[in-house]
């Protein structure tokens, strides 16, 4: 079936249809876990948005069972303050068009790697 498209043919044009519609969201758990771990295996780079910072990171690990993801901080100790202390954070991947948000972040550690 095809649908009909929610957005003119000027906007989608200068904007990716899955950014701005709605119908495009996955939100079942095993469907984030399965684009989560497809960034992992990859190994793509992905932006955090958080207040007016924007930094590039990549999954370190991902946890399914837990609904759960490690990603490596900044290269910043002010950075990674301001990410930590964000109540959320936005992530942005390409050429995947991954686009997700979350709540704000919990220092961790992964093989004694600040993550």
């Amino acid at each position: 079936m095809i649908a009909e498209p929610t957005l003119s043919g000027a906007s989608a044009s200068t904007m990716n249809a899955w950014e701005t519609d709605d119908s495009y969201a996955q939100r079942h758990t095993l469907q984030i876990a399965l684009c989560l771990r497809t960034l992992l295996a990859r190994g793509d780079f992905l932006t955090v948005e958080f207040g007016d910072t924007q930094l590039v990171t990549q999954l370190l690990k991902v946890d399914s069972g837990r609904a759960h993801f490690l990603f490596d901080f900044g290269s910043t100790a002010g950075d990674n303050r301001a990410l930590v202390d964000a109540d959320e954070l936005t992530f942005r991947s390409q050429p995947l068009g991954t686009r997700f948000v979350t709540g704000g972040g919990v220092r961790n550690r992964l093989r004694s790697l600040a993550s």
